[in-house]
């Protein structure tokens, strides 16, 4: 049975101390790939002089702080359901310092694998932070074989996890105005999917219209009828543990069907893209529906890099393909 976590819900699981505060805000981390896949031997171009943002710090008065040691929050509790995958981890500003705008980030890996703290997490919380933002990473229920967890659970915790951080957005050194939801993989698809369907963040006491900027990172899942029915890297396995075979659920799951059934508003966005023509035209018939319902949307083709580089070279220093497109989008969108 699922209690709902309230306002004055105590944090629980173990909550770790945010570590080493600085009054300068960090550097990028260690450019590392998402363990649930493969990375590519290619080297990331660094030409001279390429960073990955603007130094901001976090607010005025050199109130700025440092990504090392995240604290965990449980967002609720599901009776027989390791707590873990129903927390999420805030990488935010020192106690005391004026509230910040938020990055949620939600890993990838397929629904069924991954993790919140999978490693190329370090990079995107120590750019958040050079950046000024709070980056809030998320834990899901996966479907891995026998677990049960077929769809919508998992855009159910991605809602639960982000209404839950923005109701304790004072507690966190959140500002819950400038909210920005970005994923990769089988996160793009959730990360989507909870900006354009009214339903699931309505069930937990808030409003798509909450969710300022979307960034989806390389995911094939905005429709997934239309996978099944061309062929594409998601396997009929892989589709079928996550979603079962009902074509009115896979619609329900699908962000571009979606999007076309409940129309606008919908957050303004960029769509970072790769592969053969069958990925790269889904992520633009997306964006273009997008657009269709208002949002102002950029697509990166990330010509050169493979599906595990757009998630682990994010953010990293010298990184000049996706990091400086979706970081002066985010320094907009976010102002």
């Amino acid at each position: 049975m699922i209690t709902p976590m309230g306002r004055r819900t105590t944090v629980i699981g173990a909550v770790l101390v945010v570590g080493t505060l600085v009054l300068a805000a960090c550097g990028s981390g260690a450019d590392a790939a998402d363990r649930t896949t493969a990375p590519s031997t290619a080297s990331a171009p660094s030409p001279e002089g390429a960073g990955t943002g603007t130094d901001t710090g976090t607010a005025t008065g050199g109130c700025s702080h440092s990504a090392v040691e995240p604290r965990t929050v449980q967002y609720q509790h599901v009776d027989g359901v390791d707590p873990d995958l129903l927390s999420v981890d805030v990488y935010g500003p020192p106690a005391g310092c004026p509230p910040v705008p938020v990055v949620f980030w939600v890993h990838g890996g397929g629904w069924s694998t991954g993790d919140k703290a999978n490693p190329s997490t370090a990079t995107k919380a120590a750019w958040a932070a050079e950046n000024g933002w709070a980056l809030v990473a998320v834990n899901y229920r996966l479907s891995a074989p026998g677990a049960g967890v077929v769809w919508p659970t998992h855009g159910q915790d991605v809602a639960a996890a982000v209404g839950h951080t923005l109701d304790h957005a004072a507690e966190l050194g959140i500002d819950p105005q400038r909210v920005a939801l970005m994923g990769h993989s089988a996160g793009g698809h959730l990360v989507s999917i909870v900006s354009v369907d009214p339903a699931l963040l309505a069930a937990v006491g808030h409003d798509r219209t909450d969710v300022d900027c979307l960034v989806s990172l390389d995911t094939e899942g905005y429709d997934l009828q239309e996978r099944i029915d061309t062929g594409s890297d998601l396997t009929d396995e892989m589709l079928a543990n996550a979603f079962g075979t009902d074509p009115a659920a896979l619609a329900a799951a699908s962000p571009l069907q979606v999007l076309e059934q409940a129309g606008g508003p919908v957050p303004d966005a960029v769509i970072v893209t790769r592969g053969l023509p069958r990925r790269r035209a889904q992520a633009e018939a997306f964006a273009d529906a997008l657009r269709g319902a208002g949002a102002e949307v950029t697509v990166v083709q990330a010509d050169g890099y493979s599906h595990a580089d757009v998630n682990a070279r994010l953010g990293a220093a010298g990184e000049t393909l996706e990091t400086p497109t979706i970081t002066s989008f985010l320094h907009s969108c976010l102002s």
